[in-house]
């Protein structure tokens, strides 16, 4: 089944919305595996099996319109501008969580956050750098993402989804290359303008599901180097009510 929503980022590489082939195939367990095939921005296959069921210190957060950005452990090498796009209100100690707009629970130069590299991230100063916060990014307990192969123009990922609820994800992705000079990851260029087509498929629950994404119409071939790839999946509520987050797995091409 698929579902149609209206909100994946939109920033045109001459894609086209092609009709989505869908085949039910036997495994050697006897569950049906759900297999589709979709030409899209980015020419994504998915596929799902089964799962298996299964199941401190607090670190530095802010909270900014009711979303709660917490420390990557991740930095930004070089100077910022001083204008910060939120302030910051309140602090509180660091053995609570902010739950206000504003609060912070730990110090912080800048007073506030400026918007990262992605939507979900902010940066802020703290002891002299300046680190990055995110908001809803790999905590979906019960879901991550990995690579299954990687070669230089497409990859195949899973998305592992042990709770019993179905989510949904899209043509939508990242990739970011970790740079040895400036000790960060940064996004890979795109070599074209580009949009993703406005559509998602389920995540079943308790089970995994496989993707297969094309990137060299967006990126080119990948030079050697440590990569990730960034995906975001949805948790809908109801019509034009989701919360949402990403997902992030490393790979390697050689």
């Amino acid at each position: 089944m698929l579902i149609l929503i209206l909100m994946f980022t939109f920033v045109s590489c001459n894609e086209q919305d092609l009709p989505l082939e869908k085949n039910v195939h036997m495994n050697n367990t006897g569950v049906a595996n759900d297999t589709s095939t979709v030409d899209d921005a980015g020419s994504t296959n998915h596929t799902e099996g089964n799962v298996p069921e299964t199941n401190n210190k607090i670190p530095l957060h802010f909270m900014i319109d009711g979303r709660l950005y917490v420390d990557t452990g991740e930095t930004v090498q070089g100077l910022k501008c001083g204008v910060m796009d939120r302030n910051f209100d309140k602090v509180i100690p660091q053995d609570q969580i902010p739950s206000v707009d504003g609060e912070v629970n730990f110090e912080s130069e800048s007073n506030g956050a400026q918007s990262g590299r992605r939507e979900n991230r902010m940066i802020a100063c703290v002891d002299g750098t300046w680190r990055i916060f995110a908001y809803n990014e790999n905590n979906l307990g019960g879901v991550t993402l990995s690579v299954k192969e990687a070669s230089p123009s497409k990859l195949t990922v899973i998305f592992q989804n042990q709770l019993r609820k179905e989510f949904t994800y899209g043509a939508w992705f990242m990739i970011e290359q970790y740079d040895e000079t400036l000790k960060e990851w940064v996004p890979v260029e795109p070599i074209c303008e580009y949009a993703f087509v406005s559509v998602a498929y389920p995540l079943k629950a308790a089970k995994e599901t496989e993707q297969e994404i094309k990137f060299d119409w967006l990126y080119g071939k990948l030079e050697t180097g440590k990569y990730r790839v960034i995906k975001d999946v949805l948790d809908v509520k109801s019509p034009g009510d989701f919360d949402q987050y990403w997902l992030m797995a490393e790979f390697t091409i050689e």
